[in-house]
């Protein structure tokens, strides 16, 4: 673990939060060792913004589509660091946070997370990556 942490914002100054930020720079070196705080916590914006870089260098969009009895998750081509993005960063952060709650919700997060991790495959123009979520109806 670093000695020097860099100064956080004024709002995390709580001492859980600190550690798993110090935590999650630190995993920036080990792979391994980021994915296992990510899948130990609930899933965050900030989380799953990192993984997507750590995984492919930009902050793909990534959509919940519904399709009869099941969930998907697509990792789109564009991203938003592309100039002809649609959407600014304000927006493109408050729709992953309405997908992260979702993905929460469903207790799908660690899921994802190892799926992003792990995938060989990268999004292409034209061809999104998809994931099959499997959603059990409660009863």
């Amino acid at each position: 673990m670093r000695e020097s942490v860099a100064p956080w914002p004024v709002w995390a100054q709580d001492d859980i939060i600190n550690k798993w930020l110090s935590d999650l720079c630190d995993a920036v070196l080990s792979p391994r060792s980021f994915e296992r705080i990510v899948m130990s916590t609930p899933l965050t914006v900030d989380g799953l913004l990192a993984l997507l870089h750590q995984r492919w260098g930009v902050s793909y969009d990534l959509h919940l589509i519904q399709r009869q009895n099941r969930i998907d998750l697509q990792v789109m081509w564009c991203y938003l660091e592309q100039q002809s993005f649609p959407l600014d960063e304000a927006t493109y952060r408050s729709r992953l946070a309405q997908l992260v709650e979702t993905l929460n919700h469903m207790g799908k997060a660690e899921e994802v997370c190892h799926w992003l991790a792990h995938t060989r495959d990268h999004p292409r123009v034209g061809r999104a990556l998809s994931l099959k979520l499997k959603h059990e109806r409660p009863c």
